[in-house]
């Protein structure tokens, strides 16, 4: 990301018109892409290796898209920023810590059944359910604006 304030609305926009072109873009790969733009990332790599977290890991309702999204951006970015060798756990562990605390402090779970309120969103009249009640929107403003905040926190303070 540039020196130049972050304009959440703005490129949430640009990515949605990029990559909405399904019934429904998950809460990951709307983060990830959000994300890919605002760290000038060239290959949508991030939105790919996000995509399978949507609606709960597969669907399921387990952890929230969104939230690993940020966690695989973060790792992405700091893997090719420190080009660590080896295994790289222990050097990310107390970022990734940090955005699990916050994300905590915030919303109480990282468990997209806990979060949305449905057990699971592998039924597609769920999803359909889960859309028309407003659901992208209360994601996109707690969760996905969250996600996308606090992982560019931490990757440029892990810069400085």
């Amino acid at each position: 990301m540039n020196d130049e304030v972050f304009d959440f609305e703005a490129t949430l926009a640009e990515a949605l018109a990029a990559i909405d072109v399904g019934p429904h873009c998950s809460c990951a790969e709307v983060t990830a892409e959000v994300l890919r733009r605002a760290i000038a990332m060239e290959s949508p790599v991030l939105q790919f290796a996000a995509a399978g977290f949507g609606g709960g890991l597969a669907g399921s309702g387990s952890i929230c898209g969104a939230f690993s999204a940020g966690i695989v951006a973060i790792g992405m970015v700091l893997g090719e920023r420190e080009r660590s060798e080896g295994c790289i756990s222990e050097t990310i562990a107390p970022v990734i810590q940090a955005y699990y605390d916050d994300w905590i402090d915030r919303h109480g779970s990282v468990l997209c059944s806990s979060l949305t309120g449905y057990a699971s969103m592998r039924d597609e009249n769920i999803r359909d359910e889960f859309f028309a009640g407003g659901g992208q929107e209360r994601c996109t403003d707690n969760y996905i604006r969250f996600a996308v905040e606090r992982t560019l926190q931490v990757v440029n303070a892990r810069r400085e």
